[in-house]
Parts: C-alpha cells; sequence; structure tokens
C-alpha cells in the first residue's frame, strides 16, 4: 500500500524484495531489502600466526577462520568510521594472542577494554561513538 508520499510500505520484508536506488547517473539499480539490512560487508579471513588484518571502513564483519589454533594476530579497527559502526570479530579457532588496536593513522580515537585472546567461536564486538571518538565493547 502506497504512503502519502507515494513510497510502498513493506509490512513483513523478507528480504527478496527490490529497491531502486538511484545514482547521479541516469542507470537505475535496485538493491535486495537483505543487501539493506546488512550493507556494511564482511571479511572472512583465514592469517597465519603473527599476520595483520585491518577493518575498512565499510566493513562490520571480520571472520577469523583456519584449522587450527593462531598463536598471534593483530586487528585494527577502521580508519574512518562513522557514529554507530560495529565492529564484530568472530573466529572459529583459537587466536591466543590477540592485539586488537586502532587503526595506525586513526587520530584521536580511544579504544575501551580491548580483549587479548578468543577462545574458539566466539565473538566480540565494538561500538563506536563519534562524540567521543570511542570504541566501547558491547559483546
Amino acid at each position: 500500500m502506497a504512503n502519502a508520499f507515494g513510497a510502498l510500505n513493506i509490512a513483513s520484508p523478507v528480504g527478496t524484495e527490490q529497491v531502486r536506488a538511484d545514482g547521479t547517473g541516469s542507470v537505475l539499480a535496485y538493491v535486495y531489502a537483505s543487501q539493506l539490512r546488512d550493507a556494511a560487508g564482511y571479511s572472512k579471513n583465514a592469517p597465519t600466526s603473527g599476520a595483520t588484518l585491518t577493518f575498512g571502513n565499510n566493513q562490520s564483519i571480520m571472520e577469523i577462520s583456519g584449522s587450527g589454533t593462531i598463536s598471534a594476530l593483530t586487528i585494527s579497527l577502521p580508519l574512518a568510521p562513522v557514529d554507530g559502526q560495529r565492529a564484530l570479530i568472530f573466529a572459529n579457532q583459537a587466536v591466543s594472542t590477540l592485539t586488537l588496536q586502532l587503526n595506525p593513522s586513526a587520530s584521536g580515537q580511544t579504544l575501551n577494554n580491548a580483549v587479548t585472546a578468543l577462545s574458539q567461536n566466539v565473538a566480540v564486538e565494538y561500538l563506536y561513538s563519534s562524540s567521543n571518538l570511542t570504541w566501547d565493547r558491547i559483546q
């Protein structure tokens, strides 16, 4: 049913609905509702011990996988996060020594309650607040 603005209201979206996303050109683009719900992105990684991984600015999930315990891993948070951005790290293998850090090029940001290890099949999540430039652990 259309509302006063001519837009359609979807009472119970399932994710397969398509939404028109107009850009700056003449091409019309359509995206699925499921893409709008998690447009922040993710990466799947199988790092070796001693590796450094970096969250992209438009990334919200980083999966760490491997065939056994990872003895040491460094993860940098996004360089230019937006207010309310989340950074979730999930490991399907244990990480014995985790160095969670701010992006080395970030200025003025603070990371609170950085974890130093991850158990197998455990996630940790941080939320960015632009009002005080802080990453706070929420999970």
